[in-house]
């Protein structure tokens, strides 16, 4: 997302805003200088488990994501539209699919961005630089194998 929003700002008259939790707003390791002058970031309370750990609650974290971070997203939407630099459109992640009825309501177009499939492509294209099937039944893990292990 970061990567695109850089993109979009390198057009003439297009300034991103990237919305993350706060502590993804200290996680993010992207400084702010090297994104240009019309890429920031705001950030909206956290409202969904740590990154840390929440590997472990898995479903409580999507819970989250889907019920608890819309207000604040539509609080910070409305702070948005309100200054001189209201936004035109949202991009936002397929994953977070309430933004698509907050936004339309307020009659700002919304892009749904899927990084699934610049993912596989990234996959794809690069799959001729993955180590070749073994002779052991077409295992690649790098680690020796001996018998009886």
């Amino acid at each position: 997302m970061v990567n695109l929003c850089r993109l979009l700002a390198a057009r003439d008259g297009v300034t991103a805003t990237i919305v993350v939790t706060e502590e993804w707003l200290g996680l993010v390791d992207t400084p702010t200088a090297t994104l240009g002058p019309r890429v920031r970031f705001e950030a909206i309370p956290n409202v969904v488990p740590s990154e840390h750990g929440h590997a472990g609650d898995m479903v409580g974290f999507v819970e989250a994501m889907y019920t608890r971070m819309e207000a604040p997203f539509e609080r910070l939407l409305d702070e948005l539209l309100a200054a001189p630099l209201a936004p035109a459109a949202i991009v936002a992640d397929v994953f977070v699919p309430w933004t698509v009825a907050v936004d339309a309501w307020r009659g700002v177009p919304v892009c749904v961005l899927c990084p699934l499939s610049a993912t596989m492509f990234a996959v794809q294209y690069n799959f001729h630089r993955l180590p070749p099937a073994a002779d052991d039944g077409g295992s690649t893990s790098p680690v020796n194998k001996t018998a009886g292990t």
